[in-house]
């Protein structure tokens, strides 16, 4: 068909009869930034180009995007019928309609069945992440290498993964398919504790329109974690509850136990707040219950004593101060890497932190 693109034309009505024709969304740029559905094509194009572009179901995603950077100088992405993911730049437009057809059926048996679960700890020979970053960082030609001595904590390998971004774009296709298969492997021993890392560094490197690797989208990750219930954000303070209990969490507890408290506590914020984003469409989404569930989460992690919410409260009964210090200080890397959420940007004038204000910001990047 001949899909025609006019400066009148708004980016709105531009994604709608994309989504409409090939059941796929268009993601549309200005810049780094996505573009507002009220530009007109004329205000974000740097081309003004022939004004119809001959598009058919058997083009590949990637030839697409670049004929539209090529023809209208707009930097175009497409994603899933839902927009939970970036498809495939080797699959036709055909082909990943079909895929994503697959992926919706499967996402609405998981909701149907209203199951969330994470589980006991990984086994060994399971993904580990900065196994992972070594491998993507020598494919890049990036002279980073982590150890089990030197590795830090996942948010070092997303900030060198923004860092880096040019170079591992220069990975050929063989090596991005070798990545993204090891990424693959995850799915396989998805627990509380690494549910999050694992989601993260899949979102930093969609963040940064890296297209040589094709890692899991969040949805994929979320699906794959199992064992305990988690249908709500109630039942993730229940998971965090019982699960705090069960560990040492005194004076006397070790470093590898106070990474490991901190590590299941920032899994359990994940597995209740994201799924949120996944549910809107369902027919017993409460989107004032879920805000709720948001706040609690965020004020309850980022200061325990002030607010009187229940994950406040679990929070608070930890004895060692190095666990709860911890906790927030990974709380703090994690929503600003995850939701560019900086809470120094929500400074109250006594530059104490809006614990409200920054909860409100991380549901306005999930709701």
């Amino acid at each position: 068909m001949a899909f025609t693109i006019i400066g009148q034309l708004k980016v709105g009505s531009l994604k709608k009869r994309f989504h409409d024709e090939f059941g796929l969304t268009l993601r549309v740029y200005e810049g780094r930034e996505f573009a507002n559905d009220d530009r007109s094509i004329a205000q974000i194009r740097k081309k003004t180009g022939t004004g119809e572009l001959a598009v058919r179901k058997s083009m590949k995603v990637g030839s697409l995007e670049e004929k539209i950077l090529k023809e209208y100088g707009i930097k175009v992405q497409i994603a899933g019928g839902d927009d939970s993911y970036l498809c495939d730049d080797n699959l036709t437009l055909a082909g990943a309609l079909e895929k994503d057809t697959k992926k919706s059926s499967k996402k609405k048996t998981k909701t149907n069945t209203s199951t969330i679960q994470p589980v006991v700890k990984a086994q060994s020979g399971s993904f580990s992440e900065y196994v992972f970053a070594n491998k993507l960082f020598k494919k890049a030609g990036v002279s980073i290498e982590f150890s089990e001595e030197n590795y830090d904590n996942v948010f070092t390998i997303c900030r060198a993964i923004k860092g880096h971004v040019n170079e591992i774009n220069g990975i050929d296709v063989a090596d991005g398919k070798e990545l993204s298969a090891m990424a693959e492997t995850a799915l396989q021993n998805i627990t509380v504790e690494n549910v999050w890392k694992i989601a993260l560094i899949c979102q930093t490197i969609e963040n940064e329109f890296i297209k040589s690797v094709v890692v899991l989208d969040v949805e994929d990750v979320l699906g794959e974690c199992e064992g305990q219930e988690v249908n709500k954000w109630q039942d993730a303070v229940t998971l965090l509850s019982e699960g705090l209990n069960k560990r040492n969490t005194s004076d006397d507890v070790s470093e590898a136990q106070t990474g490991e408290a901190s590590d299941f506590a920032l899994g359990c914020f994940f597995l209740a707040v994201e799924p949120t984003s996944y549910r809107p469409d369902s027919e017993d989404f409460d989107l004032t219950d879920a805000q709720e569930g948001i706040y609690a989460w965020v004020t309850g992690f980022g200061n325990c004593f002030e607010y009187d919410d229940p994950v406040g409260g679990i929070i608070d009964e930890i004895e060692s101060c190095s666990i709860k210090d911890k906790i927030l200080d990974a709380f703090i890397d994690f929503i600003g890497l995850y939701y560019d959420v900086n809470v120094n940007d929500c400074e109250n004038d006594d530059e104490t932190i809006n614990w409200e204000q920054v909860a409100e910001e991380v549901g306005a990047r999930i709701l």
